[in-house]
């Protein structure tokens, strides 16, 4: 079972959120934060490598999501669509177990925040009406 508890904190290199929101900050803020925080291996699939992250990162841009596959946590699974924001990053993710979140379950649990998150910010977007 992955559960999250408020105050989590986990490594940006081995999770869908840190790989999400890291594929829209500046390079320099990325490798500001990696020389700060390291890139143990959590897993036998964690990258560890700067240069192997930052090829990944130019993935997430392109996919358009992040995805931790057992990257963090034996077993587990996460795919993250980082929230477009001008000066605040954030990033909405799900998670499961791999035998319960297949690899094509995750691609579309992305394509689907995607648009929740396009449809949000289209809402958003719109003028409030006083009554």
């Amino acid at each position: 079972r992955l559960a999250a508890k408020p105050g989590d904190r986990d490594f940006v290199h081995a999770t869908a959120l840190g790989k999400a929101i890291a594929a829209v900050l500046p390079k320099e803020d990325i490798l500001n934060l990696l020389e700060r925080t390291g890139m143990p291996r959590r897993t036998a699939n964690t990258i560890t490598k700067v240069q192997d992250f930052m090829e990944h990162l130019e993935l997430v841009r392109h996919q358009g999501y992040a995805l931790d596959d057992q990257e963090n946590d034996l077993e587990g699974r996460c795919v993250a669509v980082a929230i477009p924001a001008p000066r605040v990053h954030y990033a909405i993710s799900v998670s499961g177990i791999t035998s319960r979140f297949p690899v094509s379950r995750a691609v579309e649990a992305a394509r689907e925040i995607r648009e929740a998150i396009l449809e949000f910010s289209a809402t958003a977007m719109q003028p409030i009406r006083r009554s």
